[in-house]
């Protein structure tokens, strides 16, 4: 609407001064008045819609990265409001990149919910860590998830220090930390180099 309106004032503008000021007949004051509303459209209206055109496509895009069965396919359905990865009590159920969108303070955002990360060199496990790093690839930053209750494990000092290596900023967020049995673990996970998390 703004962009309109800043349109009709500015042909408004134009055709009475190309009329009074100029003393142009109508059919030249209205010509006059396209010509500056068409001018003002290409080189100021146009520009700005197409960025934030561009804007609007290309969200910033984060990755739930964590070992198996530490509640990632949960997190991610809980973000974007949906059930649409699959959940389960056993690991190596999400196998390949699954994608959604969400919003936050008035930004949209894609998120990528992955496999987890184990050091076992099963075929399957390999194809799952291919895709992880498809999405450490893709992702602007990641949600480094951990089981607060099972507790500081070898998977996540290596997943740790492949996140730290990629460059990219990360928040680690503690799954199961509200559990009482988590409290004695909770300290365990500063050993990741983190000053805090969630």
């Amino acid at each position: 609407f703004s962009y309109v309106f800043s349109e009709l004032i500015i042909y408004v503008t134009a055709l009475l001064i190309g009329k009074y000021i100029f003393n142009l007949k109508w059919n030249e004051a209205i010509l006059i008045g396209m010509a500056s509303s068409f001018a003002n459209h290409l080189l100021f209206v146009y520009p700005i819609a197409l960025n934030e055109y561009k804007a609007d496509l290309i969200h910033p895009i984060v990755a739930i990265i964590g070992r198996p069965n530490v509640g990632k396919s949960s997190l991610f359905n809980k973000i974007i409001g949906e059930d649409k990865a699959i959940i389960a009590d056993f690991s190596g159920l999400t196998r390949d990149r699954l994608y959604g969108n969400f919003s936050f303070k008035s930004r949209n955002f894609s998120i990528i919910d992955t496999g987890g990360i184990s050091d076992e060199k099963e075929e399957m496990n390999l194809l799952i860590l291919k895709e992880i790093d498809k999405a450490i690839e893709e992702a602007d930053g990641f949600i480094f998830l951990v089981d607060a209750d099972y507790g500081l494990s070898q998977d996540d000092y290596r997943i740790n220090e492949i996140l730290r290596k990629s460059g990219k900023k990360y928040i680690l967020a503690l799954n199961k930390a509200e559990l009482k049995s988590s409290e004695k673990n909770i300290n365990d996970f500063y050993q990741l180099g983190v000053k805090s998390f969630i």
